[in-house]
């Protein structure tokens, strides 16, 4: 089985070197080279759909980068894109600090959404015109009732409870992903925030959608296993939110409560 980029990505190159004929691709890329492979990543091939491969750099030398991340924000196939040590995906491609070793100062990442119709090729608007930015709106502020900045050591017995979760959710709101009401009641927009960090962690590269399954449970696991709160020589990482991992986070949030 041989990999290929996926369609959609290869009209948006297409696109952009069509209105920018002979640009700097110095640092464009698209399919993972050794140091991709070793961690997931959307530039190495999906070999369950195929061998596809979701993912693009593009060199902004000689381009737009507004207009293009402007034609990004507009389609519903990207799942996110990272430039200039910024990551800017869910809910209206919310710009967020990235963390990961390549900071993306010579081009822009872009990676589509896991499925069928992400890989769709079909037109994206650069090469014609111009197009109008995505008005994101303003960010309510909460209540200060909703944002306590510290909650009470966890009791580390494998059970993600309201204690549990309502930790998981001031985590989330004092780094800036969750902006709803501390309840204790781990939900959707909870678990899109857990995945939006993990992800710009570097640890979680698929949608955002809230649905905390196999995929989400691996990164995090991942991400506690490098921490040492998760002992990986007792405990496989297989995609399972059972009590050890759950053990493995309760004893991380503690820490982040005051290092205990």
């Amino acid at each position: 089985m041989s990999y290929y980029l996926a369609p959609s990505l290869k009209q948006l190159r297409d696109e952009i070197d069509a209105a920018h004929p002979g640009r700097d691709k110095k640092s464009d890329g698209w399919v993972g080279d050794l140091s991709h492979s070793a961690r997931k990543s959307d530039h190495n091939p999906a070999w369950d759909a195929g061998g596809v491969v979701r993912a693009i750099d593009v060199d902004i030398s000689d381009i737009d980068v507004n207009k293009l991340m402007a034609v990004l924000k507009n389609d519903s196939r990207v799942n996110y894109f990272i430039y200039n040590h910024s990551i800017y995906g869910a809910s209206q491609f919310t710009k967020r600090r990235y963390t990961g070793s390549n900071p993306h100062t010579q081009h822009i990442h872009v990676s589509i959404k896991h499925s069928k119709s992400a890989e769709r090729s079909g037109a994206w608007g650069y090469s014609g015109g111009s197009v109008k930015p995505v008005a994101s709106k303003p960010k309510p502020k909460p209540a200060k009732s909703n944002r306590p900045t510290d909650y009470k050591d966890l009791t580390v017995d494998g059970v993600f409870g309201s204690a549990t979760a309502e930790a998981v959710q001031i985590l989330m709101s004092q780094i800036g992903l969750y902006e709803r009401a501390i309840d204790g009641d781990a939900g959707k927009y909870t678990w899109e925030a857990v995945q939006e960090w993990l992800n710009g962690l570097g640890y979680y590269h698929r949608a955002v959608d809230g649905d905390f399954g196999y995929h989400s449970v691996i990164a995090l696991q991942q991400f506690l296993a490098k921490k040492g709160h998760l002992d990986t020589k007792k405990w496989l990482i297989d995609g399972k939110f059972g009590k050890e991992t759950i053990k493995a986070f309760q004893k991380y949030l503690n820490q982040q409560n005051g290092g205990k």
